[in-house]
């Protein structure tokens, strides 16, 4: 008795196993699905990145609003970080419109990217500026840091994927 070596199928000697036919006709085809598979995931990833930062961007910009509205009595330098959060909460807003509109074209690629490393940028300086007007450094603003990086490094990682492809 012999084994099939594709699939380790038992076999008699000097019969070929029935794995063979369904082994891919053309190796080229093979690679260009892959291929295809990689553009679209590029592309599947930037729009449901990008549809997150809709959701979370409207979000966090109504809760600033309600807070600051709320906040009367509050330092005005506390009341100048609050507007700084409602403008930055734009930017993942109108940054998740465009991506949901130019996800499926490649030459825009690079737009991911800088829109990213924008809000990267604005991220780090809101966790900054938080920091230095609180006078407290909390597990929670540490776990905001992160969890406020990880969409605009998905969408630096999706443009490049995009430009790529």
């Amino acid at each position: 008795m012999n084994y099939c070596p594709n699939c380790g199928k038992q076999i008699e000697e000097g019969t070929e196993c029935t794995c063979q036919s369904q082994k891919p006709q053309n190796q080229e085809n093979q690679y260009q699905s892959y291929y295809s598979t990689n553009n679209e995931s590029g592309m599947k990833l930037l729009k449901v990145t990008s549809i997150i930062l809709i959701i979370f961007g409207a979000l966090g910009t109504l809760i600033n609003l309600l807070a600051l509205s709320a906040l009367s009595n509050v330092a005005s330098s506390a009341r100048v970080l609050f507007i700084y959060e409602i403008l930055a909460g734009f930017l993942p807003l109108i940054f998740g419109i465009i991506g949901v509109r130019m996800a499926a074209d490649k030459s825009k690629a690079h737009l991911f990217i800088i829109f990213g490393i924008i809000m990267v940028v604005v991220r780090i300086v809101d966790i900054v500026w938080a920091l230095s007007v609180l006078n407290t450094v909390e597990t929670s603003t540490i776990f905001g840091a992160i969890l406020g990086c990880t969409l605009p490094v998905l969408f630096i990682v999706g443009g490049f994927i995009r430009k790529k492809a």
